[in-house]
């Protein structure tokens, strides 16, 4: 994830749309306060059906606010090699998925 791909992220046509952005701004929910109260008008149309989909200003903004956020919280900063700390890679791996975390 970069941050030019958050703040590129084109407006949603249904509910998978929702879920995707959703599931990646989600990674970095514990850097981003208030993350549930912005989210909330985009996690609002996780209930409703095909036919009912709807974006109007209420998600827009939230939109917005959120890739705001998601582009500038700290986890997704990029490594600065010039500081004296280790980068750490840590990955996590099962049948389905595949995680990892790179830290400084």
């Amino acid at each position: 994830m970069t941050v030019e791909k958050v703040l590129k992220w084109p407006k949603y046509k249904n509910v998978s749309e929702v879920r995707g952005f959703l599931g990646m701004a989600d990674t970095v929910q514990n850097w981003i306060r208030g993350f549930a109260e912005v989210a909330d008008p985009l996690t609002k149309l996780m209930k409703v059906t095909k036919g009912e989909f709807f974006w109007e200003e209420e998600q827009k903004l939230a939109m917005k606010e959120m890739k705001e956020r998601v582009a500038t919280c700290e986890a997704i900063q990029p490594i600065d090699h010039s500081l004296l700390f280790e980068v750490i890679l840590s990955i996590d791996t099962s049948v389905i998925a595949v995680e990892f975390i790179l830290a400084q």
